[in-house]
């Protein structure tokens, strides 16, 4: 997500969402997962492929 205006247009339902579910974002870029303040895991492609316990964070 490159754009600012992209990020927000999809983040925009998962954080609408008020459920007990995990919500994951999987981006093509690369770098380490991180959760944001929002509880959302994101995670790079190559993790998320590669990483068996890639969701388990």
């Amino acid at each position: 997500m490159d754009d600012e205006s992209k990020a927000l247009s999809e983040l925009r339902p998962l954080k609408a969402i008020d459920d007990s579910f995990k919500k994951i974002i999987i981006s093509k870029s690369y770098g380490k997962s991180w959760t944001d303040s929002s509880g959302i895991l994101r995670l790079g492609i190559m993790d998320f492929l590669l990483d068996e316990s890639g969701l388990d964070e």
